[in-house]
This record gives C-alpha cells, structure tokens and sequence, in this order.
C-alpha cells in the first residue's frame, strides 16, 4: 500500500504518556534524580522534548512559575567532537562542559521568549493585573542569559590549558548564578541517550557533576534516559577507576529508575489520528486492535506497520494475530524497527528472547525479570508482548 505522506508539526496533547510524565514530575517534585529506560524506538528522545514542554510543566507542576523549574536538554550528538591537537589544548572534558554551557543559555533564551510571549498573549486579553511576575521574572532573567553567554564565550578564548581544562569552574559559577538568583529554582539537566555520552566523555566528567550536585541537593537534578540502565551501563564498565568515578552519579539514578511503559489509551487516540491524517488511511476498530496486539503498544512498530498492516488486512481481514505478525514482519520498515529494537538489548536478552521465541523456557532468570521490567516479556516468562519481534526473531535467528 502507497501513501504520499503530509506533513505533521502538530505538538502532542499534553496528556501524551501520562504515566510516565506523572512519575516523572512527581519524582522531579520530591527533589530526586532519575533515569529512564526503554527499548529502541519507544520514543525516549521524543519523550524528553515532551516532558519539558512549558505547557507540560504547567500541567505537572502547579502554582510555581515556569522560571523555577528550569530544564537543560542535552543531546549528545551536539557535542562538538575535537581534533587531536585542540583535544590536548582543551582535555577530554571540555566538549561536555561547552555543551552544558550552551545549552543553558539557550534554555534562558528560550524561556525568556516564551515569557515575552505569555505577556503579550495577557496585554491582549486586557489581563495586565498578571503581567507583572512575567516582567519580574524576565527582569530576573536578562542577567543571567548574558552572564551565561559570556561564560560559554569565554570558553572559546585562546588561553593557556590550565584554563581551558578548568572549564568546570565555568560551569559552576554559571549553575551558581542560576541558583542564586531564586532560592526556589531548581535546574534539570536531561541527559538523552546516556549512553553516548558515557561512551564519549570520560568518567571523571561524571564525577564532577556529581561533585556539582552535592552543593545543591534536591535543587540540581539530573534526568537520564538511555536503553540500558546506568547500573547495568556501570556493571559493563570493567576498568575499576573509571567505575568508581561513575559510581557516584549512577548512584544517583539508582533508586529512581523508570522503564518506559506500552502507550496508555489516550496516548493511542492520538497517535492514530496523527497517522490517519498523515498517510489519508483509516482504521476500523478492529482493525486496530490487531494493530495493537501485534505491536504491544510500541510506538515505532505502530509507526512503521501502519500502512502494511492495512495491506495485509485488506486481503484477510480475519486473520489471526500470530499470522498477522507473521505477514506483516516481511516489510522492511517494520523488519528494520524489528531489528533497532533487538538491537538495543544486551546479548543475554537477546538470547533469552530467542529462547521463548522458540518455544523453550529460558534459565536466565535474572535477565528474564529485565525483559518483564522492559515490557517485553509477559509476567509468565514464556510469552514475548510484542508478536511482531517474537516473528522477527523467528525468521531471523534460528
């Protein structure tokens, strides 16, 4: 089935994956750190633009001005990537300081335009009795943006590698300025795939930030959202140095680690007015609860087998859900999301999924309790939730 697809730039409603926002921003209200977990293409970076949305806070977070929870998205392929020379000059922290840097003086900006907006949205309606702790907060906020800018510029200054490689200090006193400047603030900084950034900055990057916090407890938080958990992440890190330099931030994420749940009905409504708006093909109730059953609620594979689902059905609308998976894993797209899915486990998960895949029970009871927690394994340990990566794995992996 062809579509010629339209475009879409419609925000999610604010309601998108309740759930998990809900604990998110209950978690982030009890001043806690923590770390979100899901497997590939269940929309974590899509998520993390979602939870920091100024009408998402304003939703989770009542009766606080939006300038007091202020979040810092870093995405690791901003990291500037340093040639050998300039790395020398710089050291090997110095991409992660210049990014959290920039990235926070770009949240100020970015706030700050929403707040200009909000007040010209209330000058409008005539509401000038609530104009005046948006021009506060923006007052509050003009020097901030500058000092930031400049610390981030002065990153940039040809000076000797004693300064450059104390660029931490740039970043404290930016954080400090921010704090200071509202004792109810509190900053969060969203890490989205964690694991680049491990895999990129060096362990003692980490541990500053560590560091950082402890000098502002329940006021500086961090939120990670990554495949693995960063205590499985730490356990793979087999150097005994670089593990206890990452111990103390990873055990900040410890206790308040989340795995991403299946999308809830509302999240779903959404979704699939989204698609029928974009490809112009509709679905029959039905229709889509097969959709639903072999997909397991995960996000990508609705995306991805939206149309070839509809082909297959519009040929045998009375199939069973196991034949349905089995028809529809053949397309490339849905065997590509199959494959980015599989991908994202570690190989004992892997081979424990092909184990039931298969029709035989896995010993690994460790690893089977981890695939429950991902909601890939149904609570029984003998039944993949998501028919489409148990057929996947079927014509794929003996």
């Amino acid at each position: 089935m062809q579509s010629t697809p339209t475009q879409d730039f419609e925000e999610q409603p604010v309601t998108y994956h309740a759930e998990d926002t809900t604990i998110c921003y209950n978690v982030l209200l009890a001043g806690e750190s923590q770390a979100f977990v899901g497997v590939g293409s269940i929309g974590k970076s899509n998520f993390a633009r979602h939870l920091i949305r100024e009408d998402v806070k304003a939703t989770y977070i009542r009766n606080a001005p939006p300038h007091q929870n202020l979040f810092v998205l870093l995405d690791p392929h901003q990291l500037i990537h340093l040639e050998v020379n300039a790395l020398e000059m710089c050291g090997s922290n110095w991409t992660g300081y210049e990014l959290m840097l920039h990235r926070l003086n770009q949240s100020l900006i970015e706030l700050d335009d929403y707040l200009e907006a909000k007040n010209l949205e209330l000058e409008n309606r005539r509401a000038l009795d609530q104009t005046q702790p948006i021009k506060q907060a923006r007052e509050q906020l003009a020097p901030l943006i500058t000092s930031t800018e400049n610390k981030w510029a002065h990153m940039y200054q040809p000076l000797n590698p004693l300064s450059l490689q104390s660029s931490v200090r740039r970043v404290e006193e930016a954080i400090q300025m921010v704090m200071d400047s509202d004792s109810k603030l509190r900053l969060i900084f969203v890490f989205d795939e964690l694991e680049e950034f491990f895999r990129v900055l060096p362990a003692t990057f980490f541990q500053s930030l560590r560091g950082i916090r402890d000098n502002y407890k329940r006021r500086l938080l961090f939120i990670t959202l990554s495949r693995s958990s960063p205590f499985e992440m730490l356990e793979q890190v087999t150097d005994k140095e670089q593990n206890n330099a990452l111990e103390g931030f990873v055990e900040l994420l410890t206790d308040f680690t989340h795995y991403f749940r299946p999308l809830d009905q509302a999240s779903l409504v959404y979704l699939m007015q989204k698609f029928e708006k974009r490809y112009g093909y509709r679905y029959e109730p039905y229709q889509h609860e097969l959709l639903f059953s072999i997909t397991g609620l995960h996000t990508g594979l609705i995306r991805r087998s939206y149309l070839p689902a509809l082909e297959v059905l519009s040929k045998n609308p009375a199939i069973s859900v196991d034949a349905f998976a089995s028809a529809v894993v053949p397309y490339e797209k849905v065997r590509k999301e199959c494959a980015s899915i599989d991908n994202s486990l570690s190989e004992r998960e892997q081979v424990a999924l092909r184990e039931i895949a298969h029709g035989r029970r896995s010993t690994d009871t460790i690893t089977t309790n981890l695939l429950v927690r991902k909601h890939l394994l149904a609570s029984n340990l003998t039944t993949i939730r998501i028919p489409l990566l148990a057929a996947y794995i079927r014509l794929v992996k003996s």
